[in-house]
């Protein structure tokens, strides 16, 4: 039976059906990283896929994807089977701030299609979300924020998914 790891990062799905975690297990040298979902309905694990330390992770609105961001990676995994489907690397010079600081939040279009990433250094990228049948890198769009003073809370898409918002 699968349980629930040291939390680095969990964050309920919208619905609440769902619960996504970041974090790790075991100590030393035996340490595990993982994404795990979580069905609220019964507390059981649905879905674990190793990870590199840190990190976040969201679960599409239909509950079939999920996207998990480690450093300069994100990566899209289906959640029935726990397979790669999809991912990509930042390119160079997307994020301007220290990487090892990270993503700080990720969210899905109400749609799924699409995929912001909110970064400590208040930079927000909007990814594509690949097809399941593809397993190449896919192309970035970069949209702009405009400058803060503090790093990035928050992100969401307008309801419709058309422009993406962060705080």
């Amino acid at each position: 039976e699968r349980s629930l790891s040291a939390a680095a990062h969990t964050e309920f799905s919208n619905d609440g059906k769902w619960l996504v975690q970041v974090g790790s297990s075991g100590t030393g040298k035996e340490r595990e990283y993982a994404a795990t979902v979580v069905s609220t309905a019964n507390w059981k694990v649905v879905c674990r896929v190793p990870t590199s330390a840190g990190g976040r992770a969201d679960l599409s609105p239909d509950g079939t994807t999920l996207a998990v961001v480690t450093g300069d990676d994100v990566t899209f995994y289906d959640v029935a089977t726990e397979k790669k489907f999809g991912g990509f690397r930042a390119a160079a010079g997307a994020w301007a701030g220290d990487r090892s600081r990270g993503v700080r939040v990720l969210r899905f279009t109400a749609d799924g299609t699409k995929l912001i990433t909110a970064d400590i250094d208040t930079t927000a990228l909007v990814w594509p979300v690949p097809a399941r049948s593809e397993d190449d890198e896919i192309g970035v769009a970069r949209f702009p924020v405009p400058p803060h003073r503090d790093t990035l809370a928050a992100s969401r898409f307008t309801p419709r998914g058309a422009f993406p918002c962060a705080l």
